[in-house]
């Protein structure tokens, strides 16, 4: 080892090393400020006036990517992380699974609520936009308050 410069030897200072931060940290610190960006996006959705109609297509397309974006950190970000660790034999993988099963429906609401909006925004039909609007808020209260307990359930790990 005498042979060795002092920062090749096994142990030498390892002030260069770095440490990864693991997906599910990163997911996690990335979560509330994807949920913020799409809550805005969300209310500027809602707060449109009927003089505003043209600007519809925009806003609901920005709604669109964002929520599109949301659901795939969620989706391959967070419970991609948790279904790996699925295998602590500490953890309730039957609570997980009912989780992540009820996470892919809502993600599939989202796909077809920004599918049928996507091309025709402008001239939707604004009843039914209005309840389709109400849904997805619906939905994502109920998905922000499932990841919230998937997020808690591994923090307590």
């Amino acid at each position: 080892m005498g042979h060795l410069p002092p920062d090749k030897r096994r142990g030498a200072n390892r002030t260069d090393v770095t440490v990864a931060t693991p997906p599910t940290e990163k997911v996690v610190d990335d979560l509330p400020v994807e949920r913020e960006n799409l809550l805005v996006s969300y209310c500027e959705m809602l707060a449109l006036d009927f003089d505003e109609l043209s600007r519809l297509g925009e806003v609901l397309r920005d709604f669109g990517q964002r929520l599109t974006d949301y659901s795939a950190l969620s989706q391959f970000g967070l419970v991609d992380s948790l279904l790996q660790r699925r295998r602590d034999p500490m953890g309730d993988s039957d609570a997980l699974l009912a989780a992540v099963k009820r996470l892919r429906e809502l993600t599939e609401q989202y796909l077809e609520f920004v599918e049928r909006y996507r091309t025709n925004g402008h001239s939707a039909d604004l009843r039914a936009l209005c309840q389709d609007i109400e849904r997805i808020g619906l939905s994502l209260a109920e998905q922000f308050e499932i990841e919230d307990g998937l997020i808690q359930s591994l923090a307590a790990r």
